[in-house]
């Protein structure tokens, strides 16, 4: 699928992002970049979301590139879908790594930093070269809960260990390497001591419920769902080969946290089988008492009573220029390194 040379562009920037924060990316680079004019919009909080979305869906807007860390897609696009639930009236989105991990800019086909993916769409649309840009299309999740009266949309969805992990980590400042070290610590230091153990391994007194069938009512460890394969650090659990049309990833733990140690790497990498855990494709999930849980990094805190249902959502159209190259915008070269 393509789409044709974008004309209008609008651009929406997270500011408070960490790679945004260090290249401190603004309309005036945007613009230069692009060699283009833009309509840009800098959030810096969350209350100017919903009218730079306004303006973004009454257009026209032939591309609308995003630049932030991975909650930025996901705050945007239950912004864009509470406000209008006709996705064909969407633009078509190009998501840039201006966060720490950025999960979803490389499920989106987007490794590159930020000011270089805009120097290669720049180049294409100043040497006019090629008359459409490829279109991919991917179905995010769809998730009701308690906490918003409204749907959330994202990647992925996780509780449990997780989510525990996820609040120790943004205890400091964001990073890599901390992600890797807080993790890691917590995991190694829950196999060692029943004190850490219980603070994140918690045992959620859970109902799970898969495509209409129970699979577990007690003692969920970990819950993700996930509309894409890849995850972040080590974590490659689901099947990249794996078709998910009909459904999307999910996978459930109830195991003892030995058994978890036990085969903790066959865990990490989506080849354990055995009882207590199940990974597979599925098409509706409904989690009765799982407390707080975390999309694509941001956090929601829930009760023990709190009933949450994740379906497939509707799917996000991306601009996915991988296969370009700076050097003339032609495709499949080598990038050039300059940011």
């Amino acid at each position: 699928m393509e789409m044709p040379l974008p004309e209008r562009i609008r651009v929406l920037i997270n500011p408070n992002a960490r790679v945004n924060k260090r290249k401190q990316i603004s309309k005036d680079t945007v613009e230069t970049l692009l060699i283009h004019e833009a309509d840009v919009y800098v959030t810096e909080t969350l209350s100017e979301l919903p009218d730079a979305v306004d303006k973004i869906l009454r257009g026209p807007t032939d591309l609308l590139i995003v630049s932030g860390g991975d909650g930025t897609l996901h705050l945007l696009l239950t912004e864009m879908l509470r406000q209008c639930k006709d996705t064909r009236l969407f633009p078509p989105l190009m998501v840039l790594r201006g966060g720490t991990m950025n999960m979803v800019a490389n499920n989106l086909g987007n490794s590159r930093s930020p000011l270089l993916e805009l120097r290669i769409l720049g180049k294409i649309l100043l040497n006019g070269d090629v008359t459409g840009l490829p279109l991919q299309s991917l179905p995010v999740l769809s998730i009701e809960s308690s906490v918003k009266p409204y749907p959330l949309y994202g990647l992925v969805f996780a509780n449990g260990i997780a989510f525990r992990i996820l609040k120790e980590y943004y205890n400091g400042e964001p990073s890599p390497a901390r992600a890797f070290n807080v993790t890691a610590s917590c995991i190694i230091g829950a196999f060692l001591s029943k004190e850490q153990e219980r603070k994140y391994f918690p045992r959620l007194q859970a109902i799970v419920t898969v495509d209409g069938k129970v699979v577990g009512r007690k003692d969920l460890r970990i819950s993700v769902a996930s509309a894409a394969p890849k995850l972040l650090l080590w974590f490659t659990v689901f099947d990249d080969k794996e078709a998910t049309n009909d459904g999307f990833f999910f996978l459930a733990n109830f195991m003892k946290t030995k058994e978890i140690a036990k085969n903790f790497w066959s865990l990490c990498r989506g080849g354990y089988e055995g009882d207590g855990h199940i990974n597979r494709v599925v098409r509706e999930v409904k989690m009765e008492g799982a407390e707080g849980f975390t999309i694509d990094g941001e956090i929601y805190e829930a009760t023990n009573k709190d009933v949450c249902v994740i379906r497939r959502g509707p799917a996000l159209r991306y601009l996915d220029l991988s296969g370009f190259s700076l050097s003339l915008g032609q495709r499949l070269g080598i990038a050039s390194p300059i940011e």
